[in-house]
C-alpha cells in the first residue's frame, strides 16, 4: 500500500535502524493488563495498534541512524506488514526537530538529594566498556547533577564501580563519593551498588533477603535488595533508608518458562513489601529498576503489592501486607513524564521510586532526566556525550529537611600522585609516597573481598601471596584517598 504521512518519532532506532512512530496527538504508553486478546477476566491491553515503523533505507533512500524520540518524520512510501506491525518503506522522507534531552538540576545548599540509575551491564565483559565509564560518569554529574546518594543496578563489581568513581573524580574533583557493592548470589554479573558523598554520617550498607529461597527451588533473590542506612548531617542528624531494588525482569513471563517467572517476580514482590512493612516510620525510600509497570501487568501486580494500592486485577493476588499506603514519587507527575524505558515502541515506566511517611524531611521535587531510553542506540559510541549512556533513563528525588545542615568537614585533596608500576609480582615490596601520613592500607580483589588489612606500617608495605589478577589497593592519608590497580603476574 503507498502512502504519504507527517508522524512522531516515538521510539528511537535502535540496532536494526527502524524508529517506531506515531499520527496519535498522545504518545502510546504500555498500559496495564496481559496483551490482546488477553486472558480470562483479567485486564487487557490492546498493543498500541497506532504504532507502525520507519526503515529509512529499505528503498535506497539516505540511512538515519539517529531517528529519536521529539523528531517528526514526512515521507512517501510503500506500507507493508509484517508479522504483527507495519512498516513503511520510504521512496523520500524529511526529518525536523530533535532529540528531546533534559539535564536535572543540582541540589541546593538546603536539599539532599537521591538518585537512581541502570547503568546497563557495566561490566569487563562488557565489549563496549571503555566508552560506557566515560558517558556513564557524564550522565551522573552533567544530568542527574551528581546527587547526594546514587542507587546503581547492573554494575559488575567493586573494581568497576571504582573506575566509575574515579571517572567522576576527573570530571568534577570536588566530588567525593564512597562506592559500596556486595555481589549478589549465583555469581551474578550485574549487581546493585551505591555511590554516597562523604560527608553523609554513618552509613551502612547491607543486603537484604540473600538467603531466602523460591518455593520452586532456589535462591529467591539473585540481586538481593541493598539497603543503604545513613544520617543526613543536620542538626540533629536526620535518619535516611535507601532500599535499591533490581528485581526479576518481565523476560519471559509469557512463554515456556512463564511459570517460574511469573511466581519468582510475584514471590519476590511478596518478600520485598514485608521489607518495606517493616520498616514502615523509619523515612525509607525505595528506589531502582523494579521490572515492573505502575499498575498490573495482568499476571503480577508487582507495584500495587509494594505500595499497598488497590489493583486492577492480576492472575496472582495481591496481598494485604503494606500499610499505610506508600507514595509512587515517579508517577506523582504528570503522566506524560511516567516513563523510564521504551520497549517495543511504548513508554513504560520500570524504574521508580517509593517513599514512607517521611518525618524530618519534605518531598521539594521528583524528576527524570531525558537522553537515554528516548535515543537512538547510535550515540552510544560517542564517549564525549551522556546521551544514550544506558538504555534507562535515571532520575532524581529532592528532599527539604527540617533541620538545618551543618558544615561538612574540609574535603580531602590529593595534592600528591601516588602511583605503583604494574604489572607487578606477588609478594614485591611497594614503597609508600613521603611527605604524607597513609592512615589505613586495604587490599581486595574485583569481587569486594578483603584480602590484607596493614596497621602499624612504615615506609613500604610487602603483598601477600596472590594469584595472578587484578587486585585494588585502597590507601587514606591525611591529605589524600584512593584506589590504585595492581595487576600481578
Amino acid at each position: 500500500m503507498r502512502v504519504a504521512f507527517d508522524a512522531t518519532v516515538v521510539a528511537p532506532a535502535l540496532g536494526n535502524d527502524i524508529a517506531a512512530l506515531s499520527t496519535a496527538t498522545d504518545r502510546p504508553f504500555r498500559e496495564a493488563g496481559i496483551i490482546f486478546p488477553g486472558d480470562d477476566d483479567l485486564p487487557v491491553w490492546d498493543g498500541n495498534p497506532e504504532l507502525f515503523w520507519i526503515d529509512p533505507d529499505a528503498l535506497n533512500q539516505p540511512n538515519n541512524r539517529f531517528l529519536s524520540v521529539g523528531q517528526s518524520v514526512s515521507a512517501t512510501g510503500v506500507l507493508f506488514q509484517s508479522d504483527d506491525i507495519y512498516i513503511a518503506f520510504p521512496e523520500s522522507y524529511s526529518v525536523s526537530g530533535s532529540l528531546a534531552d533534559r539535564n536535572l538540576r543540582s541540589g541546593t545548599a538546603e536539599e539532599f538529594t537521591v538518585g537512581s540509575f541502570n547503568v546497563l551491564q557495566l561490566q569487563d565483559e562488557s565489549d563496549f566498556l571503555s566508552v560506557q565509564y566515560p558517558k556513564v560518569a557524564r550522565y551522573i554529574v552533567e544530568q542527574l547533577g551528581a546527587p547526594d546518594i546514587i542507587a546503581l543496578q547492573e554494575v559488575g563489581d567493586i573494581g568497576n564501580l571504582q573506575e566509575l568513581n574515579f571517572r567522576i573524580n576527573q570530571l568534577s574533583p570536588e566530588l567525593r563519593y564512597d562506592p559500596y557493592l556486595i555481589q549478589g548470589n549465583n555469581n551474578t554479573p550485574i549487581n546493585s551498588a551505591f555511590l554516597v558523598r562523604e560527608d553523609l554520617l554513618d552509613v551502612e550498607v547491607r543486603q537484604l533477603g540473600s538467603t531466602e529461597q523460591i518455593s520452586l527451588g532456589g535462591r529467591l533473590h539473585d540481586r538481593p535488595p541493598l539497603l543503604l542506612q545513613a544520617n543526613l548531617p543536620t542538626d540533629p542528624p536526620t535518619p535516611i533508608q535507601v532500599l535499591n531494588l533490581h528485581l526479576r525482569s518481565l523476560g519471559g513471563i509469557e512463554g515456556s518458562n512463564s511459570f517460574f517467572v511469573r511466581t519468582k517476580r510475584y514471590e519476590q514482590s511478596l518478600s520485598v513489601a514485608e521489607m518495606i512493612q517493616e520498616r514502615q516510620g523509619q523515612n525509607l525510600i525505595i528506589v531502582g529498576d523494579f521490572n515492573a509497570l505502575p499498575y498490573s501487568d495482568g499476571y503480577v501486580d508487582v507495584l500495587s503489592q509494594l505500595t499497598g494500592a488497590n489493583s486492577l486485577g492480576a492472575q496472582y493476588e495481591v496481598q494485604p501486607i503494606v500499610s499505610p499506603m506508600l507514595t509512587n514519587q515517579s508517577t506523582a507527575g504528570p503522566a506524560t513524564e511516567s516513563y523510564s524505558y521504551v520497549f517495543q515502541g511504548s513508554a513504560q515506566l520500570l524504574d521508580h521510586c517509593l517513599t514512607t511517611q517521611l518525618n524530618g524531611l519534605e518531598v521539594t521535587e521528583f524528576s527524570f532526566a531525558r537522553g537515554n531510553a528516548d535515543a537512538a542506540s547510535a550515540y552510544f559510541s560517542n564517549p564525549g556525550l551522556s546521551t544514550r549512556s544506558s538504555d534507562h533513563d535515571g532520575y532524581v528525588l529532592y528532599l527539604d529537611p527540617s533541620a538545618p545542615i551543618i558544615s561538612s568537614t574540609a574535603e580531602i585533596q590529593n595534592d600528591w600522585a601516588w602511583t605503583v608500576p604494574n604489572p607487578i609480582r606477588s609478594g614485591s615490596m611497594i614503597t609508600l609516597p613521603a611527605n604524607t601520613l597513609i592512615q589505613q592500607l586495604q587490599l581486595s580483589d574485583l569481587n569486594g573481598r578483603l584480602l590484607q588489612n596493614w596497621s602499624g606500617f612504615g615506609a613500604e608495605i610487602q603483598l601477600p601471596d596472590l594469584a595472578s589478577g587484578v587486585y585494588l589497593l585502597s590507601y587514606q592519608g591525611t591529605d589524600a584517598r584512593g584506589v590504585i590497580k595492581l595487576v600481578v603476574q
